[in-house]
C-alpha cells in the first residue's frame, strides 16, 4: 500500500532556516559544529553505518555515492552486485526481512574479498514502484533493523529539480502512471494530491511536481 503525506499547513522551516537555527543554537551552547572539526580530531563526528540516502532521483544521488567512495567506503548507487537496490528492499519488506538483506555486500572480482556496502543511494524504482520514503512500512523497516543508521535526505531547488527530471527520460510519466504519484493510489484517490493534480496547469505540471518534491 501507498500513502502520500498531506502537506501540513503548519509553517515548518525551510532547510536553510533550520540549519541557520541549528548553527545558532550550537554556537549559543558552545558546542562544536561537526563539519568544522579537524579531520584528525578523535572527537570529530563519525557517521554511524550504514548510510542510506532517501534522496529522489536528480538530487545528488550519484554525487553522494562518489563522495563516500572517495572517502574509502563501499558505496553503491541504484544497483548492488545482487541486483537493483529498490527491488531488494521491496522483497525484503514483503518477506519481513532486514531491508538490505542480500544486497549489502560487494565481492572483489579479482581477489574474491567480500566487503560490506556502507552507503546506498538511488534506492527507488518505478517497475515495480517502490520508494522506502513513501511506501507504507518502508521507513519503519529501516528504523527497526538499522536503529543507528545514518539517514540522508539531500534536496535541491525544486524548480531546478523539476527541470532536470523533465529532461530525463519518462520518469515523471512513470511516477504518474505506475506509481500513482498524481494522487491515484491503488485505484483509489488521495483527495489532497489528486485535487492538486487536477488544478495544476501546464503540460509539464510544474507547479504540482514542485509542491510534491517539497
Amino acid at each position: 500500500l501507498w500513502s502520500l503525506p498531506t502537506r501540513g499547513l503548519s509553517n515548518l522551516p525551510s532547510a536553510d532556516e533550520f540549519m541557520k537555527s541549528y548553527i545558532a543554537e550550537k554556537t549559543r551552547l558552545g558546542k562544536d559544529i561537526p563539519w568544522e572539526m579537524p579531520l584528525g580530531d578523535e572527537q570529530a563526528v563519525k557517521l554511524p553505518l550504514p548510510i542510506i540516502g532517501l534522496n529522489f532521483p536528480k538530487s545528488a544521488t550519484l554525487t553522494l555515492k562518489e563522495f563516500f567512495s572517495c572517502g574509502g567506503l563501499t558505496a553503491i548507487h541504484t544497483s548492488a552486485q545482487q541486483g537493483r537496490i529498490a527491488i531488494c528492499m521491496r522483497e525484503n519488506l514483503l518477506a519481513g526481512n532486514a531491508p538490505l538483506n542480500g544486497c549489502n555486500h560487494t565481492q572483489d572480482e579479482k581477489t574474491g574479498e567480500v566487503k560490506p556496502n556502507y552507503f546506498f543511494s538511488d534506492i527507488g524504482t518505478q517497475a515495480p514502484c517502490y520508494y522506502s520514503s513513501l511506501h507504507d512500512g518502508g521507513l519503519d523497516a529501516i528504523a527497526e533493523h538499522y536503529p543507528h543508521a545514518t539517514i540522508m535526505l539531500v534536496t535541491r531547488n525544486a524548480k531546478s529539480w523539476h527541470r532536470s527530471m523533465s529532461g530525463w527520460g519518462s520518469i515523471l510519466a512513470h511516477w504518474r502512471i505506475k506509481c500513482g504519484f498524481d494522487g491515484n493510489l491503488n485505484h483509489t484517490k488521495s483527495d489532497y494530491w489528486h485535487k492538486k493534480w487536477i488544478l495544476s496547469t501546464g503540460r509539464k505540471k510544474e507547479n504540482y511536481w514542485i509542491d510534491f518534491y517539497n
